[in-house]
């Protein structure tokens, strides 16, 4: 077995108290004794950190009020939504996506759910992937999609099998 390497010896840079390395870590990488004397050393020199905010001084850890005031202000004036925001491609999402990821219907849905106790109506299963389907149709029934008594909660496999699923919902449209 080969002879281990002797240790360095080192000074911190912050307590200046002589500390023992191994040689691979005396070459630049070591500089302090302990976490404390590193963090201590990086608040002597003004870098602080987001990982440790007791070391920041209360005065640099937020904004004033004034200045988020006016932050607040400004973004609310310049908030760009729709055709005018950098990012807008066209208007990709269907109304009805649109709809579904708002609380209106988000509402509606866990209204059914908590209703029919999580339980499929028409296998009776309880929990498991839930859906709320619409009795009559979300496209062909406008003024019935947000009214709780137009909902049942059903199971993905149940609710695959229903004329309201999916594209077969549209024969209620046209009819």
């Amino acid at each position: 077995m080969p002879a281990a390497k002797p240790w360095v010896p080192l000074t911190c840079k912050h307590c200046a108290k002589v500390f023992d390395v191994q040689p691979w870590a005396a070459k630049g990488r070591k500089k302090f004794c302990s976490k404390a004397c590193f963090f201590a050393g990086r608040e002597l020199k003004g870098l602080f950190t987001k990982g440790h905010p007791d070391l920041v001084p209360p005065e640099k850890r937020r904004h004033s009020d004034e200045t988020r005031k006016k932050l607040s202000e400004f973004q609310r004036q310049n908030y760009r939504y729709g055709p005018e925001h950098p990012n807008w491609r066209g208007g990709l999402r269907s109304e009805r996506k649109t709809a579904m990821a708002q609380y209106p219907y988000r509402d509606w849905r866990n209204a059914v759910f908590a209703r029919d106790n999580w339980t499929c109506q028409l296998c009776s299963i309880r929990g498991g992937y839930l859906e709320a389907d619409h009795i009559k149709p979300w496209c062909a029934f406008p003024d019935l999609r947000y009214d709780i008594d137009n909902g049942r909660t059903v199971c993905r496999p149940c609710h695959v099998k229903l004329d309201t699923h999916g594209p077969k919902a549209l024969r209620f449209k046209e009819s």
